[in-house]
């Protein structure tokens, strides 16, 4: 009985479809339906595609942030570098910076004017050293930033100084010899570290170093005398001062120099971080000044927005042309009328220092 009721379940259930025969061997086998069923999850192309941008976003992020902070590490203000502690390889405090020595024809720093203080007995003097000579070494959290010089103590005992009430013309063509002279080792050059990487500079390759002996007196200043300096236009017009100078710790370069705006003795005023190739270095031989040249427009250089004076930016900024040149209607614009043979060209430029857009007619 057993087995007559087997068979007709078995033939009910093949008759119902619930079973196939695998007597066919183009039929596709059906998984067993008393079996626990299997759950796949399969995560959508979409998803997946979705998720790559993200990830690819969030590193970028990343390394733009650990760019930017980089590049932080390695840019100073000059205030901030004047009163920097000097030390040795071995961590041991060498001096002092008293001052940094700009060329202002080339924008880059050119010597850091070091006090020794009582270290080798060097007394009060100060001493000029090539900005190559030195290495930064970016803040952390528990130490300041500091400058390396891993120079040995005979050079350092024979540099040739200076009184800090006297300083000498260090454009000159002859004290500029006598530092490279001095500061290149026997074998005709240091191996300075310019920054992360170790550059070696031959001091004494005179082909190379002649450009640098040929510098304009009036070019060469320190720091301390470029802070403050009054900033004017090509009429003359009161523009304002400057507050402070970036410097590219990495190579000397000056990045920007930040003008002061209005205000009242640095209270309420407006900064601009403007590239230091904007300036061009008026000397009055008569009164023996100095006078930064930029042009700018005062009236809407005032109104226009500067940086943030608790985060200063890296870079100059690159729309600073436009913003301080917007002309009001009641100043006069630049009019001209060239004609040549051949060519007529008139030009009608409301923006001093902007793009010239010219008509050129060709007869």
């Amino acid at each position: 009985m057993l087995r007559s009721i087997s068979a007709v379940v078995a033939a009910a259930l093949i008759a119902a479809g619930s079973v196939t025969s695998f007597a066919h061997a183009d039929d596709k086998p059906v998984a067993d339906p008393f079996a626990e069923p299997k759950v796949e999850v399969d995560a959508p192309a979409t998803d997946v595609e979705a998720k790559k941008p993200v990830i690819s976003a969030e590193i970028n992020t990343e390394k733009d942030e650990a760019d930017n902070r980089s590049k932080q590490a390695l840019t100073h203000r000059a205030s901030q570098i004047q009163g920097m502690t000097i030390q040795n390889e071995a961590g041991k405090d060498l001096g002092s910076v008293r001052d940094i020595v700009i060329d202002t024809d080339r924008g880059r720093v050119k010597y850091v004017a070091v006090s020794y203080g009582g270290f080798l007995g060097l007394g009060s003097k100060l001493f000029a050293v090539p900005f190559e000579a030195f290495e930064l070494r970016p803040a952390t959290q528990d130490k300041e930033a500091v400058l390396l010089l891993s120079l040995n103590e005979e050079m350092l005992r024979k540099a040739p100084g200076f009184d800090a009430d006297n300083w000498p013309n260090m454009a000159s063509q002859d004290f500029v010899q006598a530092i490279d002279k001095h500061y290149a080792d026997q074998d005709g050059g240091l191996n300075i570290k310019a920054g992360p990487v170790a550059v070696d500079i031959n001091l004494n390759r005179d082909a190379d170093r002649s450009r640098d002996h040929q510098v304009d007196p009036v070019a060469v200043h320190r720091a301390d005398e470029l802070i403050g300096m009054s900033v004017v236009n090509s009429a003359n017009e009161k523009l304002g001062s400057i507050n402070d100078l970036m410097v590219d710790m990495s190579n000397g370069d000056l990045r920007y120099a930040a003008l002061s705006v209005g205000g009242l003795a640095g209270i309420g005023d407006n900064m601009h971080a403007v590239a230091w190739t904007n300036f061009r270095l008026k000397h009055n031989a008569q009164e023996d000044t100095n006078q930064l040249v930029l042009n700018a427009n005062p009236e809407t250089l005032e109104k226009a927005k500067g940086f943030d004076q608790n985060n200063w930016p890296l870079l100059a900024n690159p729309n600073f042309d436009g913003q301080a040149n917007q002309m009001d209607d009641s100043r006069p614009a630049i009019d001209a009328d060239i004609k040549a043979p051949g060519v007529d060209i008139e030009v009608n430029d409301d923006v001093p220092g902007s793009v010239i857009d010219a008509n050129v007619d060709v007869e």
